[in-house]
């Protein structure tokens, strides 16, 4: 079974895709793709592989630097996984989550290590977006949460370059391994690219006339794209 983790990173339409994905379910089953978006699987992944004495705030406030909890959360996200690879028996298996892109080398060597468990290959997918464009849309989430604190990207884990999260990726999972996407949604003045689910499908479905058209389209557009 091969595994296409899309790991963000944020403020590159990871809502949309997880949406489409979602939606599109049992479409992508019965061609063989398993995609888990649900349980909460976007949110919850990255801590599977995070250090207790590395965690966010948000891991904070959940009380996950509490080891019982910790090993609670991992448990059940790996039971679920791996049910849903049993229950299912996928020819190809899609993870989204964009936290995954600001883990470690460290942390990312341990997401390696626990793909190749069920996975005989890992492709993992990142959008690239225009810097002042990630800035803006994360400028304005935050105003519209009412969580704008002082700083536009966080500091922990707030790592928004991404070159170097790919040289990092590549460490871990080969350079070979890794699909930058630029699409036109995040990169508007980039002649010729494909959207955001184009580009998805381009790599789900190399060398087949598979189209948007053949799927439910996501309605819901982040506001902070506007």
């Amino acid at each position: 079974m091969k595994c296409i983790l899309h790991v963000g990173p944020p403020k590159t339409g990871s809502t949309s895709i997880q949406t489409f994905l979602r939606q599109n379910k049992e479409i992508l089953l019965a061609r063989g793709i398993l995609a888990l978006t649900d349980e909460q699987i976007p949110r919850k992944l990255p801590y599977f592989f995070m250090k207790n004495d590395k965690l966010t705030p948000w891991a904070r406030r959940r009380q996950l630097d509490q080891p019982k909890r910790m090993e609670a959360l991992r448990k059940e996200t790996d039971s679920y996984i791996r049910k849903q690879i049993r229950k299912y028996k996928p020819d190809t298996l899609v993870l989204s989550s964009e936290g995954l892109s600001r883990l470690p080398t460290d942390e990312m060597a341990s997401m390696r290590d626990y793909l190749r468990g069920f996975a005989s290959e890992t492709e993992i997918l990142i959008y690239l977006r225009r810097s002042d464009f990630r800035i803006l849309s994360a400028y304005k989430n935050r105003i519209r949460n009412k969580h704008f604190t002082g700083g536009i990207i966080p500091k922990y884990r707030g790592r928004y370059d991404e070159g170097s999260t790919i040289e990092e990726l590549g460490k871990c999972f080969g350079p070979d391994n890794i699909t930058p996407v630029i699409s036109k949604d995040s990169h508007p003045d980039r002649d010729g690219a494909d959207g955001h689910i184009e580009a998805l499908l381009k790599v789900l479905f190399r060398d087949t006339d598979i189209t948007p058209g053949d799927f439910i389209l996501p309605e819901r557009r982040n506001i902070a794209w506007d």
